[in-house]
């Protein structure tokens, strides 16, 4: 997917958004940062862009300029200067399963009960980037799972999560967490599903954020948190201790989940990445020399 599809859909989908769904007679202004997540999404094949690209964003910014706030319109035009000048351009520091996010859900609004195209998969997918990993796959999944498709839609999104999770076979590790977070979700002020995630080993184990970061593609002005295992759990039992019976089992389940990661695995850490919105992932090395752990995603306002 070039970055010209990318820089004019995106934009028609500004256009398409710049008035409220709920009334067709109000006017919705683009804010700095929704500005800022959907420029994130041209970053895909890094900084820079040829003068017909910069020609075609031009244009579609113009031609947005009236949806948009005065402060997203100095993003939108900072970017663009940037964009032009490979050399001193910069990366936004919004994290493209933001961009993500946004663009699915403007699509999905702007397509009504229709199903989502082979064109609108390659869109997102593009924001996604080009090189999977298990926790963008992850991602992707959980949207797919719920997301109508076409038949030719759903092919490219499944083929694009199995290049990010690889086949995990007879993993011994995979098996034993795989029970202990089914029909499990994560606490937060939305509750998301747990799913194990396994990375090769390509470096000493545990990874700074730094290195993680980098691991998954994030940029490095994204907000980010390393934890120990039992400073993250710790809450957990704590928040459900005086609850009713069903949730005294959920805090059982949880113990479980500690019991069973440290059994099975050493020198864990917990990372959060993202402000609000974040991905969850405990890690930890494996007697096969893996990564693995679990991902989810947790809401905190």
């Amino acid at each position: 997917m070039n970055t010209i599809f990318t820089v004019t859909t995106l934009f028609s989908l500004l256009l398409s958004f710049a008035r409220s769904p709920g009334s067709l007679d109000v006017e919705r202004t683009v804010s700095k940062r929704e500005m800022q997540l959907i420029l994130a999404a041209f970053e895909v094949d890094g900084p820079g862009m040829t003068k017909q690209e910069a020609e075609f964003a031009r244009a579609a910014l113009f031609k947005a300029r009236r949806s948009l706030s005065p402060e997203a319109q100095s993003a939108a035009d900072l970017w663009l200067a940037n964009s032009t000048n490979a050399e001193s351009a910069k990366s936004i520091p919004v994290r493209r399963v933001e961009a993500f996010r946004l663009t699915s859900a403007w699509l999905r609004e702007m397509r009504g009960a229709q199903r989502l195209t082979e064109g609108d998969a390659g869109l997102l997918l593009s924001i996604l980037g080009s090189k999977p990993n298990p926790v963008r796959a992850h991602e992707l999944s959980l949207w797919a799972a719920r997301e109508p498709l076409t038949s030719d839609a759903r092919i490219a999104v499944e083929r694009w999560i199995a290049r990010g999770i690889p086949d995990y076979g007879n993993i011994p590790v995979v098996k034993a967490i795989s029970p202990a977070i089914e029909g499990l979700q994560w606490m937060s002020e939305s509750d998301f599903p747990i799913e194990v995630v396994c990375f090769t080993k390509t470096r000493l184990w545990p990874l700074t954020k730094a290195q993680m970061q980098r691991q998954l593609g994030e940029p490095p002005a994204v907000p980010s948190t390393v934890r120990s295992i039992n400073q993250l759990f710790g809450w957990v039992s704590t928040a459900l201790v005086d609850s009713d019976a069903a949730e005294r089992a959920r805090a059982k389940r949880f113990d479980t989940l500690r019991r069973v990661l440290q059994e099975n695995l050493t020198s864990i850490r917990a990372y959060t990445f993202g402000e609000i919105d974040q991905d969850l992932l405990i890690l930890g090395e494996s007697k096969e020399n893996r990564i693995c752990g679990i991902v989810t995603r947790v809401v905190e306002t």
